[in-house]
């Protein structure tokens, strides 16, 4: 069983059945008028897909023992997790105007789940594509620092997740200008699948045949 805590914007806590913890894009709340999160303990790691601090709050998290990845590129494991690290442009310039990110694919309890990061353009390579392909899709939707509503449906397409999980978009409270998530559901022609709170376990036989929007009800 593999399970997954949204902490808002691109943060998610992801635990897997043999209790190996991981952090990804981690924020510290204040800084983006949120509440600041409380994961889980012990973290064995901490992913970053880039240098923002609004998605590297790693001082917060770590202890001595947990190790922290700062867009690391290629395979590496952390315990029984298997991780793919594939460079991004973070822009629609090919990575001209604000360089690229690493969007990580992570192998977990026999699901693959792809964390996009602040990926700026869905006109991607069919070998990234390929490298990106994943069960669980977290995507930003939110738009002005990575890809908007509608190229992230396309990106959606193109990838064919069977569960798509938005990230990085406008909640109540939240200093940046980004687009609500209903202008990404608006747009969608996908089922939804609403849970309450900000937190789903699930194993790979859980998994919805045809791609199904998971929607946390904040």
């Amino acid at each position: 069983m593999v399970k997954i805590t949204w902490h808002l914007h691109s943060f998610f806590e992801i635990l897997s059945g043999k209790g190996t913890r991981i952090l990804i894009d981690p924020h510290d709340g204040g800084s983006l008028n949120l509440e600041r999160p409380e994961p889980g303990k012990p973290i064995h790691a901490i992913l970053v897909t880039h240098n923002h601090f609004d998605h590297n709050a790693t001082g917060l998290y770590a202890s001595r023992d947990t190790r922290i990845f700062k867009s690391k590129t290629g395979e590496f494991t952390i315990n029984d997790i298997v991780v793919r690290g594939v460079k991004v442009p973070h822009d629609e310039a090919g990575g001209r105007r604000r360089g690229h990110v690493v969007a990580y694919r992570i192998m977990i309890d026999g699901i693959s789940i792809s964390h996009l990061g602040d990926i700026g353009t869905e006109k991607l390579e069919k070998q990234v594509l390929d490298e990106l392909k994943a069960d669980v899709l977290m995507i930003p939707v939110g738009g002005v620092f990575t890809i908007g509503p509608a190229a992230a449906i396309d990106l959606v397409e193109r990838l064919s997740p069977r569960m798509v999980i938005p990230m990085h978009f406008w909640v109540r409270g939240l200093t940046l200008p980004l687009e609500p998530l209903d202008t990404f559901l608006n747009l969608s022609r996908y089922r939804r699948l609403r849970v309450s709170g900000r937190t789903i376990e699930f194993s790979s036989e859980d998994l919805p045949d045809k791609t199904t929007i998971l929607v946390f009800e904040l």
